[in-house]
């Protein structure tokens, strides 16, 4: 049992915590014989279960206020869009142009979009 607790006790950030609250929650309370003759009070075992459950809707609301609100995403976003309408264009521009040498057409052609 000591071997599984330095095993949850591994790992760090948020969601490892989170994570590792519940596991200890729930080792502890399949082991509720040996944690009452160290005389551990079991109540803490519903509150790291709680905690857990409680942390990890609020991760998961901070993760997703973050990535929708995020600047640098938007700029990103807005990258691959011109890009890929540039690449689209100068695609469209080499088959018209290289339409009769097989050897350049390959090379604006998408393999993906032939299938």
């Amino acid at each position: 049992m000591l071997g599984r607790v330095r095993e949850i006790a591994n790992g760090s950030g948020n969601a490892d915590m989170i994570q590792d609250l519940s596991d200890l929650s729930v080792l502890g309370k399949s082991n509720t014989k040996e944690l009452n003759e160290v005389k551990f009070k079991l109540a803490k075992l519903d509150t790291a279960a709680n905690l857990s459950n409680t942390m990890a809707e609020l991760l998961a609301k901070a993760n997703g206020a973050i990535l929708e609100n995020s600047s640098a995403k938007l700029v990103r976003d807005k990258a691959f869009t011109h890009l890929k309408e540039a690449i689209d264009e100068v695609r469209d521009a080499g088959k018209y142009v290289f339409k009769d040498q097989p050897e350049r057409f390959r090379g604006y052609t998408s393999r993906y979009y032939k299938r």
